[in-house]
């Protein structure tokens, strides 16, 4: 994975825009746990320029073309509302098929202790896979079982911030406002947020950022 705080519009400018997109239509969606706004990608140019300019620098898979897919993601979630899903990482959706999965991410608030970002590797990944087909059509198919079979989903519920038994922690990424993360998007990950009572619903003062789904050619 790679971050940087460099090269990007400042808070005086083009970002104060963006933040005030998601006062007005933040949706809940899973594993997300928050409110979700998809944006037009003429709101993001500057971003997809940035990405595709710095990563072809170095990355050779991105000076072939790229494919982008944005949106506002507002973390907002008590641990006690979560559905199972939300209480584990998760890895990014494919968004064109055929094409290498990647994912940017760009910290849009002051406060770091509303949480970086984690990276794990799961202990069993077929089964995971299994079971995060189960719950789509409904999220609490399969809770049950899991609840017999690990000691995490008979605990009290809390955002994931370390190994545990059913993943590895293989890094994390403090936030920093102005901070793009760009990582590969099948890599299992999640807010790592240890005081989910700072959240706020305020776009202006809560854990906004900025998800940008990069599909690119294997």
């Amino acid at each position: 994975m790679w971050s940087s705080t460099t090269s990007w519009p400042t808070r005086n400018n083009s970002w104060s825009t963006v933040r005030g997109c998601a006062t007005n239509s933040c949706t809940r969606s899973d594993p997300t746990p928050g409110g979700v706004l998809p944006l037009d990608g003429q709101v993001l140019t500057l971003v997809n320029q940035f990405i595709r300019r710095e990563m072809s620098k170095l990355f050779v898979f991105a000076r072939a073309g790229l494919r982008c897919q944005s949106q506002l993601c507002l973390a907002t979630l008590q641990p006690a509302n979560f559905t199972w899903i939300q209480r584990l990482c998760h890895t990014d959706p494919h968004v064109h098929p055929g094409r290498t999965n990647y994912a940017a991410l760009l910290y849009l608030f002051d406060d770091a202790d509303l949480g970086g970002t984690a990276f794990f590797r799961w202990k069993d990944e077929e089964y995971w896979r299994d079971m995060t087909a189960r719950q789509q059509p409904d999220p609490v198919a399969g809770l049950a079982e899991l609840e017999q079979k690990f000691r995490l989903f008979r605990e009290p519920p809390c955002y994931m911030t370390g190994s545990n038994e059913v993943a590895e922690l293989l890094d994390e990424v403090p936030a920093k406002f102005n901070r793009l993360v760009f990582y590969p998007g099948d890599l299992p990950h999640g807010a790592c947020i240890r005081f989910p009572e700072r959240l706020s619903d305020d776009p202006q003062a809560g854990r906004l950022t900025l998800n940008t789904f990069v599909a690119a050619n294997p």
